[in-house]
């Protein structure tokens, strides 16, 4: 070995004493423990779709393009809205059940349909309660009987009379089995002792178009709806089917006002994310929604269909969902409707 040669020095492999290596052993496991904050805080990062469970200009489809460029301002990415219409908003809630839990697939329904499906004894491929993170409610949305112009009735007493001569001869329009507006007129049938067949339509909206064309008689729907037909004259409000007046029809009373008890169908819309949500992303959720809300342009959009809005959480919309679940349970059970657990 020559003087001038250099000598490798073995490797020494270091020990967990030395400073540098217990540092990167301390960031190793932040990052391992912490690995879900960190996911959750940089929500969203993709675009977030925006699922409504009803046809196009039905409820949940105009509250989402309502909604859905406000939250894409608030959050730096795009909201896209997708129409899933069918089997009483089933599919949609479906699609957004199965879809990962990141927050980035959302369901946009009415509280109603959601707590209807889970009295439903059809064999869902999902639980409407279970499968779902709450996100928050946007607004109370009224709905109301409305029947044909051409139908001499002026009240709900009158109507009753009137489909009682024709029994089997009425027809209701529904936006499917299942659904609120289907539930109702079954509860009507009940309460009334009527035979009026449901016609179930793949929304509110495209029933409505039903009773405006006289392919059925009457239907139960959103207000915001059924108005302008109202005042062109070729539909009838006869009351509302909540437990309230409405704000827009103060003098008009409550078909429980008009004597006849066992029909009252309250409803809300609200926003819904696969179960499984981290909480920090449900928080960020439910924060970017009560802001959307608060802007006084949304309310005034909203204010202008008629619908109430409403600034609400995660735990009142779940406290109020399992509300509806009871209520609709026990209410299928008294009035033994078909197609129910």
């Amino acid at each position: 070995m020559s003087c001038g040669a250099r000598v490798p020095l073995p490797l020494a492999r270091p020990d967990k004493s030395t400073p540098w290596v217990m540092l990167v052993v301390l960031l190793v496991g932040i990052v391992a423990a912490g690995g879900g904050s960190a996911l959750a805080q940089t929500f969203p990062n993709k675009p977030i779709k925006l699922v409504s469970g009803h046809a196009a200009g039905g409820i949940s489809d105009t509250c989402a393009r309502i909604i859905a460029p406000k939250l894409a301002e608030l959050w730096g990415q795009p909201v896209v809205v997708e129409t899933r219409a069918g089997a009483a908003g089933a599919i949609a809630a479906a699609l957004v059940a199965k879809a990962p839990a990141d927050g980035h697939t959302l369901l946009i329904n009415t509280s109603s349909a959601i707590a209807l499906l889970a009295v439903a004894s059809t064999d869902f491929p999902f639980d409407p309660i279970r499968d779902f993170a709450l996100v928050g409610r946007m607004a109370n949305v009224p709905t109301v009987l409305a029947i044909r112009a051409s139908i001499p009735a002026t009240n709900v007493a009158a109507f009753v009379e009137y489909a009682k001569a024709r029994p089997g001869q009425l027809t209701g329009g529904s936006s499917g089995n299942g659904s609120s507006s289907g539930f109702a007129l079954e509860m009507l049938n009940a309460a009334a002792g009527l035979d009026i067949l449901q016609v179930p339509y793949g929304g509110t909206a495209p029933a409505v178009m039903g009773l405006l064309s006289g392919q059925v008689d009457m239907v139960f729907a959103e207000l915001s709806l059924v108005q302008p037909h109202v005042k062109s004259g070729a539909m009838r409000v006869l009351a509302p089917t909540g437990s309230r007046r409405l704000m827009a029809l103060p003098d008009l009373p409550t078909i429980r006002e008009q004597g006849l008890d066992g029909v009252a169908v309250d409803s809300f819309i609200g926003i819904a994310a696969p179960a499984g949500l981290p909480p920090a992303t449900l928080a960020k959720l439910a924060d970017g929604l009560t802001q959307v809300m608060r802007m006084p342009e949304v309310r005034q959009k909203f204010l202008q269909l008629g619908y109430d809005p409403v600034e609400d959480t995660p735990e009142r919309y779940a406290a109020a969902l399992r509300e509806d679940v009871e209520k609709f349970a026990l209410i299928a059970r008294r009035i033994g409707m078909r197609n129910t657990k």
